[in-house]
């Protein structure tokens, strides 16, 4: 598995191909079958757990290095078989045990290189049965090899809600390594955290290395991590930076990170920013349908975000927001996916005859905003005893 190293082999990129066009054939087939593919789209899509930072850090599920080896049967080092040219023989075990010391895989040239030039270097292999045929996981350095054998040593304290935390920590302290692939780690856990450890995380964070970090565009993949860090400060200019950047967004249709800078512009200018959100965006029927999701990820996050300090904000924030959602459903009806998937969540009654009326129009929607609009309508009378708007 060259994930971690950048470059495939040519048996391992035909596996890939195939698995994505088997998923392709699997899911047109579920969509245009079973009703229950169109729930899954929309947990998927539409019903993501908006109280995670993942939807604007990483807005789709990605499995992390550390993932793969707590998953993993069997793990194991590997080298160049001396006496079989570009292939790859086990030297030592991990995790678990086998008999199964030969592989059939292929050990790239450049690899080949790289591994002549470095003997300490090696290959790490996994099993995710005992069974199952060796995988190539990544290729690591000395450096690298200690951060696999650290996650290894902790796995057993990582299991359970209280062991989520203590993972959470770990890599915390990680997002600043010299190592790369220990940094592209960190940023992956801590990118997927619930958007209120963040907030707290971002305390620990030195904010000069926050800023430094938006400032070098070779760390970009990173730049949406630390923008919702940068949001946490109390600095001015800091403030006046993140307005900045959400206006030129705004102004040039930029997408890149537009869900973090919505965020952030939301967290530093509570009073202001969602009537602005509402007269750029929503009202404008001008916006593609790209950017305007970005913005109600960012809005499905601070709107639904779990933390005992943000209750009353949140109450406050919900009904500008209400506001906000009916200019997007008069401009952008096709989006009442999203709006129908908040309002269940927060068990509010509002916006009903909009929903009626563009639910009679079934050609305006896809099979997953139908399912989302459905069902927040059917579930209306469980919300009789609460407040009702518009």
């Amino acid at each position: 598995m060259a994930r971690y190293n950048y470059t495939v082999s040519v048996g391992r990129f035909k596996e890939i191909l195939a698995n994505i066009k088997n998923f392709s054939k699997c899911m047109a087939l579920a969509i245009r079958t079973s009703l229950f593919a169109v729930s899954v789209l929309v947990l998927l899509f539409l019903g993501i757990t908006t109280s995670l930072a993942c939807v604007i850090c990483i807005p789709y599920p990605k499995s992390t290095l550390a993932d793969d080896l707590i998953a993993s049967h069997v793990i194991a080092l590997a080298r160049e078989d001396p006496n079989k040219p570009y292939s790859l023989a086990i030297l030592e075990t991990l995790k678990g045990t086998t008999d199964d010391f030969s592989t059939s895989l292929f050990l790239p040239s450049f690899e080949q290189r790289k591994l002549k030039q470095n003997p300490e270097d090696h290959i790490v292999l996994i099993k995710h049965q005992a069974s199952s045929k060796w995988q190539w996981l990544s290729y690591v350095t000395p450096g690298s090899l200690e951060f696999i054998l650290e996650v290894l040593s902790h796995e057993r304290k990582w299991r359970g809600n209280r062991g989520k935390m203590m993972r959470f920590r770990y890599f915390l302290k990680r997002l600043n390594d010299g190592n790369r692939i220990i940094r592209e780690e960190a940023f992956l856990e801590i990118g997927r955290a619930p958007y209120s450890w963040i907030k707290m995380a971002a305390r620990r964070v030195p904010i000069e290395s926050v800023r430094n970090t938006l400032a070098n565009w070779s760390l970009i993949e990173f730049h949406s991590l630390y923008i919702l860090m940068l949001a946490q400060s109390n600095d001015d200019k800091d403030k006046a930076y993140i307005r900045k950047s959400f206006e030129s967004a705004a102004r040039f249709g930029f997408i890149r990170n537009l869900s973090a800078w919505t965020t952030a512009f939301v967290e530093t200018h509570p009073i202001e920013s969602i009537e602005m959100i509402e007269k750029l965006y929503f009202q404008s029927r001008t916006r593609s349908r790209k950017e305007l999701e970005e913005v109600l990820k960012a809005i499905s996050v601070l709107t639904t975000v779990e933390h005992p300090l943000l209750a009353h904000r949140k109450a406050a924030l919900r009904r500008d927001v209400l506001d906000a959602y009916a200019s997007l459903l008069d401009n952008h009806p096709t989006l009442a996916g999203w709006v129908a998937r908040d309002l269940t969540h927060w068990r509010k009654k509002a916006l009903v005859a909009r929903f009626i009326e563009i639910r009679r129009n079934n050609k305006m929607l896809d099979p997953a905003s139908v399912f989302a609009v459905d069902l927040y309508l059917r579930q209306l009378s469980d919300y009789a005893k609460l407040s009702t708007s518009k």
